[in-house]
């Protein structure tokens, strides 16, 4: 595990390119990721959030792109059923 926020960040940059506004947490890497994406484009349309329940409650659509455990904890929350999730690491559709 580690803070690499490579293929995380190709994601949220494909996204922000076609339109999508994305809110953001990861628990080891929302510093480098805000380093990583600096530009303008990023900067207007990525929200940060300092935990994961604030983040999946502003959002419809949940996509896990990192491996933290944490990630594990959404299937317990309020609304999990009504929430698209894409998780791109397995850990929670198994």
């Amino acid at each position: 595990w580690s803070s690499d926020v490579c293929s995380s960040d190709l994601i949220i940059k494909i996204l922000v390119k076609n339109g999508f506004k994305i809110n953001v947490y990861d628990p080891q890497a929302i510093e480098n990721t805000q380093k990583t994406l600096i530009d303008k484009i990023y900067q207007e349309n990525i929200f940060y959030h300092h935990n994961l329940a604030d983040c999946f409650a502003k959002n419809q659509i949940i996509a896990i792109l990192t491996e933290w455990q944490e990630f594990k904890q959404i299937k317990d929350f309020k609304d999990f059923s009504n929430k698209k999730i894409i998780d791109l690491r397995r850990l929670i559709l198994k």
